[in-house]
């Protein structure tokens, strides 16, 4: 039996496996089908959506089986109450804590393995685990297993795997037939090595597993495969998305998928046709990456913005986020590790995680349209932890994959809270709002040359001052109450705390809140570190009395920002008392008494209706013309995507609102294929003919990109799955290759040098 799973351990591919099958000892055997549920096509293949996804279950089956060998080798019943409570206390009972894993972080990587074999484009990966492993006789209730199993496992507080699906989400990405190995032998029990081939039967619509004589087929050995126990899975051709070098690309896949892994995996790529230099690596989760890369983040957000959040019966949750420099800000080198380590991707910029490991996401289109932030999708990475979850709380928010989440009441309440926190958070607004005035600074030679064409078009025109909305150019404006004037340097445990802009000389301070808002609120200064409540050494707690009122707490550069929100029974004219206390190591905690009167819900102003046919144009100066940010050929590269000779059009707004067309803007190609095609064929050689058709391909480009655009949004802009930002740089690419021969003439080009 040892030469037959060494023999397929050995396989390079899935043609090799079908040669061993053909042995006449499976032959005498049978094949039963997985969990044993026929068919089971539709259990296994609805689990993870990414083979990465799915991959990391099996990297979670393998920190659950090094927790538990742990565990039971200190003679602790892993269901007993003195067994930790969840997986990051067991980390650190079993391993030390943070630092002290650090230190060990390479003797910790060698516990668990991924290594790559076989062909470039279609690997073989084997998870190697030096957990408890398992006996012959426990492979059907545990890796084999769909939906049930003896082992107590769902009792365990410090374990991720509860569902007992025996991690087959992978079989659908293993080859074209479903190939995968299972090696085990039990590091507590001791006994036989058993062994385990699954395959998918398309007659049968079910994946199988082989036994003989109705057992699992086992041998005798101290060593196998230079292991002593635990567990050993090979995947035979992997479909992976990004099949090369697994100490890059997996590598960055994998981050994304765990955010903060507990317990270090080795990458070791065998392949003997991938020459890399990297031929191992230990995966840090996208934490450990982010960390290692501080000159990629906002010099003044080193650590993540934390905002605390009153997720109602699932607790208090901090929403932790990342700020990424704009590209801008990066040297080339700098740009290219942002992009190739993927900290986020258009579909996986809000992370949601537990123990570690991402559930659910959304992508960067959540921080562009619900959050409204366009000037920071790309440059947000948003973390929260739902760890700790009872077993029907999770089921209740995220699928038994555990890769998205379900579309409930609950989860939209969850989504809305979280859209909220971000976007009314004035940190976020007023970094939104400097980038893009950093960006448009080096278009003021095109805006002016634009807001005097769109003067005399309005006039001939007066039909197109229906699309510029009243409000003119979009003034900046700094907000208050979110930092400190000057370099500040809090102690490391606070000292003072106070209302912000409030002495007691004026008597009891009282905060009104309308019955029906959200909250509102209030700001207080607090000289303690950003990291004060979440740092691990002496960290402080807020306590807010009643607690209920407590919806949402920042502490940012010495001011303690707090969303106070009405308490269940609230009425109009009540007056309640309010303490805000936070916690000292070895200090008596700092104290506010306060008061919140509760007033008349917040009245939602009405629009004036405005005429729809004025009886004059208005002026130009009065209107919201669209911003146009030209992008010539050298600046392609700085742009994510990078653009081409194809690219015309790409349009966005630059609060998220809308309100305004001059919030609109718009990013043109002056170098595009279209425009140097028609002045090649006709012949234009003179700079200032050059130029004048230029400045016509922009204009005509800015009206055409920015009518359709608000059109759409008249029409689909409630529609969150259609992304008009995205449709318009379609459209516009037929539009540009016509544009200038329809439209050009001598009267138009004398229009543009009057």
């Amino acid at each position: 039996m040892e030469s037959i799973a060494t023999g397929l351990l050995n396989a390079q591919n899935e043609d090799e496996v079908d040669k061993i099958l053909d042995n006449g000892y499976f032959k005498n055997g049978k094949w039963k089908p997985l969990g044993e549920e026929a068919p089971n096509y539709a259990t296994v293949e609805n689990q993870q959506a990414h083979p990465v996804a799915a991959l990391v279950e099996k990297i979670t089956n393998a920190i659950d089986a090094i927790l538990l060998k742990e565990c039971k080798l200190r003679g602790i019943d892993p269901t007993s109450k003195s067994a930790p409570e969840g997986m990051h206390e067991a980390v650190a009972l079993f391993f030390g804590n943070d630092e002290k894993r650090r230190k060990t972080r390479s003797q910790l990587a060698e516990l668990i393995q991924i290594k790559a074999d076989g062909s470039v484009s279609g690997p073989n990966l084997f998870i190697i685990d030096r957990g408890e492993g398992q006996r012959p006789e426990d492979f059907e209730e545990t890796f084999l297993s769909l939906h049930r199993s003896k082992s107590g496992k769902r009792n365990i507080k410090f374990v991720q795997g509860r569902y007992y699906m025996g991690g087959s989400g992978v079989l659908p990405f293993c080859g074209e037939k479903g190939y995968e190995l299972i090696v085990s032998r039990s590091a507590i029990l001791g006994g036989k090595w058993g062994w385990a081939i699954v395959r998918k039967n398309r007659v049968d619509e079910q994946y199988e597993y082989f036994v003989s004589d109705n057992q699992i087929p086992s041998f005798d050995g101290n060593e196998f495969f230079g292991q002593k126990d635990g567990t050993i899975i090979k995947l035979f051709n992997y479909k992976l998305e990004h099949p090369s070098t697994i100490t890059t690309d997996l590598r960055d896949d994998l981050d994304l998928f765990i955010f903060d892994i507990y317990l270090p995996v080795l990458l070791v790529e065998a392949r003997a046709k991938l020459k890399t230099v990297v031929p191992r690596i230990i995966v840090d989760g996208n934490k450990g990456k982010i960390s290692n890369s501080p000159e990629l983040l906002e010099p003044e957000y080193k650590m993540p913005l934390i905002i605390e959040a009153d997720f109602g019966k699932y607790g208090k949750r901090k929403i932790e986020i990342y700020i990424f420099k704009a590209d801008s800000e990066l040297s080339k080198n700098q740009i290219r590790t942002k992009r190739i380590r993927k900290f986020t991707t258009d579909e996986m910029a809000v992370l949601f995680t537990i123990n570690g490991q991402t559930h659910s996401s959304f992508g960067r289109s959540f921080i562009k349209t619900r959050c409204k932030k366009p000037q920071l999708e790309k440059d947000l990475l948003v973390h929260i932890d739902f760890s700790g979850l009872s077993g029907a709380d999770r089921v209740d928010i995220f699928s038994p994959s555990r890769d998205r989440m379900k579309k409930t009441t609950v989860t939209k309440w969850i989504e809305e809270t979280i859209q909220d926190c971000i976007k009314d958070d004035e940190t976020l607004k007023n970094l939104n709002e400097t980038r893009f005035r950093k960006l448009v600074e080096k278009s003021e030679v095109d805006i002016k040359f634009v807001t005097q064409f769109f003067s005399r078009l309005v006039q001939k025109n007066p039909t197109l001052a229906k699309y510029l909305k009243s409000g003119g150019r979009v003034k900046y404006v700094q907000a208050t109450g979110t930092k400190i004037s000057g370099e500040f340097k809090p102690p490391f445990i606070p000292t003072t705390l106070n209302i912000k802009g409030w002495t007691g000389a004026k008597g009891i301070y009282t905060k009104e809140i309308p019955v029906d808002s959200k909250g509102a609120r209030t700001l207080f200064e607090l000289n303690a570190p950003d990291d004060y409540f979440d740092r691990s050494q002496y960290p402080g707690t807020l306590v807010v009395k009643p607690p209920d009122m407590l919806a949402r707490r920042k502490l940012l550069t010495g001011v303690l920002d707090l969303r106070l929100q009405p308490t269940e029974h609230a009425k109009q004219g009540d007056i309640h008392p309010v303490s805000v206390s936070v916690t000292r190591h070895e200090y008596p905690p700092l104290t506010i008494d306060f008061q919140v009167k509760y007033i008349a819900p917040a009245l939602v102003p009405t629009k004036v209706p405005t005429e729809k046919h004025p009886q004059e144009p208005p002026k130009v100066s009065d209107l919201g013309v669209p911003e146009p940010i030209p992008v010539k050929k050298s600046e392609w590269n700085d742009y994510d995507p990078p653009w081409t000779g194809q690219d015309i059009v790409r349009i966005q707004e630059t609060n998220g609102n809308g309100d305004e067309t001059s919030d609109i803007v718009v990013y043109i190609n002056v170098d595009t294929d279209d425009l140097h095609d028609y002045l090649i064929r006709n012949r234009i050689g003179d700079e200032s003919k050059r130029e004048s058709v230029r400045q016509w391909y922009e204009l005509g480009i800015l009206l055409y990109s920015f009518v359709s655009y608000l059109e759409l949004k008249a029409k689909y802009g409630d529609n969150e799955k259609i992304q008009i930002d995205e449709i318009v740089p379609v459209t516009m690419k037929g539009i540009s290759k016509t544009v200038l021969d329809l439209h050009i003439n001598e009267e138009m080009l004398k229009l543009l040098a009057d």
